[in-house]
């Protein structure tokens, strides 16, 4: 009566199971990682968007409460925080507060800006907000087709 190897087709089970393992987690992992960053940028969009809206809820309401009150300059963003000749005006926000940036006005109006928040510059020209990996640079006009 022959042996039979109970212990080779054990090892060769584990091996396809690992082989079959190892050719999911090639496909399942990039697309993962690629859900992830846009779970990040999406998050990171509201973020930026809501803080414009709250920077411009707060000077609303200054406006109101102070009419000789006018924003003419450049405001850096710090910690959600804006700063502006040594005065900090903290906007009161939920959600995610962006890491730096600046907002540029003149005669009470947003001109241009940049809000950084999770790896992302948003940069606000004319209206519109276009999203960019990296920081923000205040000393190139070029990020804002000038």
């Amino acid at each position: 009566m022959a042996k039979i190897n109970v212990h080779g087709h054990f090892r060769m089970e584990i091996l396809v199971v690992t082989f079959v393992l190892f050719l999911s987690g090639l496909f399942v992992f990039p697309n993962a990682k690629n859900a992830y960053s846009k779970i990040k940028l999406n998050s990171a969009i509201d973020g930026a968007t809501s803080y414009k809206q709250s920077v411009d809820n707060y000077f609303a309401s200054q406006l109101l409460s102070d009419t000789d009150f006018k924003l003419d300059g450049i405001y850096y963003i710090s910690s959600g925080n804006l700063i502006f000749d040594s005065i900090t005006y903290s906007i009161p926000m939920g959600g995610n507060v962006p890491n730096g940036g600046y907002l540029s006005y003149s005669n009470n109006i947003l001109v241009k800006g940049c809000i950084y928040i999770y790896g992302y510059s948003f940069i606000i020209y004319n209206g519109c907000i276009n999203a960019n990996k990296g920081n923000c640079d205040i000393s190139s006009d070029v990020a804002f087709g000038i």
